[in-house]
């Protein structure tokens, strides 16, 4: 038997932003990528929150042959107007365009310019997005990476196979709270100190319905190598989140599901949630139930919806006997820290618990749990 071994090459990108020196930024992309999925992940390390992934403008920071330095004299150049020198990079191309096979990054190289829209480009007059945007969701990571997740996965078989009533007793108690009739539903709360095992729980929990399982904060090259093998939906969660702006609001507006903000504002969290759970209900997912894990590229197309729109297609899940998707939310931000933290939290827990979806939060921190419902 013929084995054929496919190598993908993962490389590290350093771009710099015009109008932001002195900040260099690296993401690692697959060297087969398109453009445009260097621009999504430069989009989501950044997290902008007032335009698309492709009203960035990308330049190669290339010049006679050379990558060019971090340095002062990249300060006045980020500094000043854009260099129309470097070649732009092509939205329609591939990265392998761009940087060749032998391609290694380097300390203090810059390789990517980026530069943002003008006021006046942006998708709207008032600088926020509000047309319908596409979101491709693809955990593209090392083996490194890749056997950490095996390895998770692993030790929920065991935890489930070794102790299947803990394993049951939370399914059980998921579905307690699917079938009562309460506004807000309940949320579990799993506290424990670092190592204690929750992210191995969250593995656990396979066989009964299909679920998602978030990181709460951004993932990046610093996080854990098993955090990296769900970046892209966690960062894609965070950018709708900070899209609805919920720092802005007055904290108990954001700290109660009774507020206007969940009841009648037009979200892009719950268009967000809308799309994990039409993908939920997919027969696949549904004859297969299990942690959802995007290994494989899948495109969604996301737009604002209502608390109500998500409502009916949850109601007309459970009526047709669909099994409900649970969510959780692993390295849920403690309120220790003061009231933008306590409203982020409470925030990414509620707008779930309004949708009438169950929500497991998991920290490090007990006070995760004492958000204000």
């Amino acid at each position: 038997m013929s084995v054929v071994v496919i190598h993908v090459k993962l490389i590290k990108v350093c771009f710099a932003v015009y109008g932001r020196k002195g900040k260099a930024f690296n993401v690692e992309i697959t060297l087969s990528a398109t453009v445009e999925e260097l621009k999504m992940a430069i989009f989501t390390t950044i997290q902008y929150s007032k335009f698309t992934p492709n009203d960035l403008i990308l330049y190669l920071a290339r010049k006679n042959g050379e990558w060019i330095d971090d340095n002062e004299q990249l300060d006045e150049l980020l500094s000043g107007n854009v260099d129309s020198t470097f070649s732009i990079i092509r939205p329609s191309g591939l990265l392998n365009m761009y940087f060749d096979a032998n391609f290694v990054s380097t300390p203090l190289k810059i390789h990517v310019l980026v530069q943002l829209p003008d006021d006046d480009q942006m998708s709207n007059s008032v600088g926020k997005l509000v047309e319908p945007t596409n979101m491709i969701l693809k955990e593209s990571v090392p083996k490194l990476y890749a056997d950490e997740l095996k390895y998770y996965i692993e030790r929920g078989e065991i935890i489930q196979r070794q102790c299947p009533q803990d394993s049951r007793n939370i399914l059980e108690k998921i579905n307690t709270i699917y079938s009562e009739d309460v506004d807000p539903l309940r949320f579990i709360c799993v506290e424990g100190s670092s190592g204690m095992g929750k992210s191995q729980l969250a593995f656990a929990l396979q066989g009964d319905r299909p679920y998602y399982y978030l990181l709460a904060t951004t993932v990046d090259d610093a996080s854990q190598p098993m955090y990296r093998n769900f970046q892209s939906i966690s960062n894609m969660f965070i950018h709708f989140v900070n899209l609805d702006e919920p720092n802005s609001y007055d904290d108990s507006k954001v700290l109660s599901t009774a507020s206007l903000l969940y009841q009648i504002k037009d979200l892009w969290t719950f268009g967000f949630i809308y799309a994990l759970l039409e993908y939920s209900n997919t027969d696949q997912q549904q004859n297969n139930p299990k942690m959802i894990h995007f290994k494989n590229e899948k495109s969604f197309h996301i737009q604002k919806c209502t608390l109500n729109d998500v409502r009916q297609l949850v109601h007309n899940m459970k009526n047709t006997g669909r099994k409900l998707p649970f969510f959780i939310l692993d390295e849920m931000v403690p309120n220790s820290d003061g009231l933008i933290e306590k409203n982020l939290s409470a925030f990414q827990r509620n707008v779930f618990r309004s949708c009438y979806l169950v929500v497991i939060v998991m920290g490090t921190n007990s006070k995760i749990s004492n958000l204000i419902a």
